[in-house]
C-alpha cells in the first residue's frame, strides 16, 4: 500500500503544496483526504453566514423596537430622532425604505 501511494504521489511536494486543495490543519484532517477537509470547511463557511444574518437580524429587531416604543411615549420631535436612528441602523442592511 505505502509502494502504491509513493509512486502514485508527485515527487518532491507535500499535501499542503499541492495545487487546488487545502492544506490540512491537522493530522485528523490529513487522514480525512482533500475533499472532506474542503466540504468541512464550506460547512464553517455556512455557519458564519448564518450567524451573520442572526446579527443583522437582531439589529433590525432592535432598531423597530425602539422605534415603537418612542413612537407611543415620546413628543414628536423625539419620534423624529428615534426615526432617524432607526434609519441609520437598518440602512446597512437595505431596509431603511420601511421607516
Amino acid at each position: 500500500m505505502l509502494r502504491f501511494l509513493a509512486q502514485e504521489a508527485p515527487r518532491g511536494r507535500g499535501f499542503a503544496e499541492m495545487p487546488g486543495e487545502p492544506a490540512p490543519q491537522s493530522l485528523f484532517e490529513a487522514r480525512q483526504g482533500p475533499q472532506a477537509v474542503m466540504t468541512r470547511r464550506m460547512g464553517l463557511d455556512q455557519q458564519a453566514e448564518a450567524a451573520l444574518g442572526r446579527l443583522r437580524l437582531s439589529r433590525l429587531m432592535a432598531a423597530i423596537q425602539e422605534m415603537a416604543t418612542l413612537s407611543r411615549w415620546a413628543p414628536p420631535e423625539a419620534r423624529a430622532e428615534a426615526q432617524g436612528a432607526a434609519k441609520f441602523v437598518l440602512r446597512p442592511l437595505g431596509l431603511d425604505k420601511i421607516v
